[in-house]
């Protein structure tokens, strides 16, 4: 309906729960889930619609990257409360899962396409656990292959995606984060793969944010004569660029990545 965003996501709803209980048993139930709740920037009010909306023919998901629940879903209590007792911890992906990606494209493309053993090895360690960087350089791997016309991602094919991915010419959409993140300045691109290099402390902050700690790489920086720190800092976190970091409101000093994977894109760029 025109305008009316709420009552249209009404009919949609109720449309999605007659045509389950056409196709299968009016028993059953529908799971909707809701990707990438974090990127959307008005949330007012969305988290009562979906109680409104539940039922026991509705259950609604929602997926996003968060530092806790309220920070994805900001209602009253009670949706917290629901959050909270249905919410689920996404780790990162093992490397036995990571494989399984690269042997489900092997069946999908029914023997047509190989991937070596030793490149799936090498892009499992370099995706860090996330599906989508792992999926986005496998999609690099198709491409070239198709433009040679050969069936097998071979270790020296790899080789060239790679070089591709390090100058920029393969994953646009992680490339243009990198690049609206550093601008044209070589001390903050410098200043940011150190950043993505510095390990995560787990003893120190006890849980899987992807944390960084300025205090912790100032030797590093100075190092690589890389001066003015805290003014090359700000474009870092800054929303017309990214922003690829964001203060943490809990520790001093301390900075979260905004988008997971770009710390692994950012070391592979170099």
């Amino acid at each position: 309906m025109p305008g009316d965003v709420v009552q249209t996501f009404r009919n949609f709803v109720d449309s999605v729960v007659e045509a389950n209980n056409r196709k299968f048993s009016k028993r059953d139930s529908v799971l909707i889930l809701l990707d990438e709740f974090d990127v959307i920037q008005n949330k007012s009010g969305i988290g009562s619609l979906i109680k409104s909306l539940t039922n026991s023919k509705v259950k609604f998901g929602i997926c996003g990257i968060a530092r806790n629940l309220t920070e994805l879903v900001d209602d009253h209590q009670s949706i917290e409360r629901l959050l909270e007792e249905g919410a689920i911890d996404v780790k990162p992906m093992s490397p036995e899962e990571m494989r399984g990606i690269f042997t489900r494209a092997e069946e999908l493309y029914k023997g047509r396409v190989k991937f070596s053993t030793s490149v799936v090895d090498k892009i499992v360690q370099l995706s860090d656990g996330y599906p989508y960087l792992a999926q986005l350089i496998g999609r690099a791997c198709i491409n070239r292959l198709n433009e040679r016309a050969e069936t097998e991602v071979s270790w020296k094919l790899f080789e060239d995606v790679l070089e591709d991915i390090r100058s920029g010419n393969a994953l646009p959409t992680l490339e243009s984060a990198y690049l609206r993140a550093v601008g044209q300045s070589e001390p903050r691109r410098m200043l940011l793969t150190i950043l993505a290099e510095q390990p995560t402390d787990f003893s120190r902050y006890n849980d899987d944010v992807q944390r960084v700690a300025l205090r912790d790489i100032r030797g590093t920086t100075q190092e690589f004569e890389i001066e003015h720190v805290d003014q090359l800092l700000p474009r870092l976190i800054d929303k017309k660029f990214g922003p690829a970091l964001i203060r943490d409101p809990d520790i001093y000093g301390a900075y979260e990545w905004v988008n997971p994977v770009l710390p692994a894109y950012v070391r592979l760029r170099k």
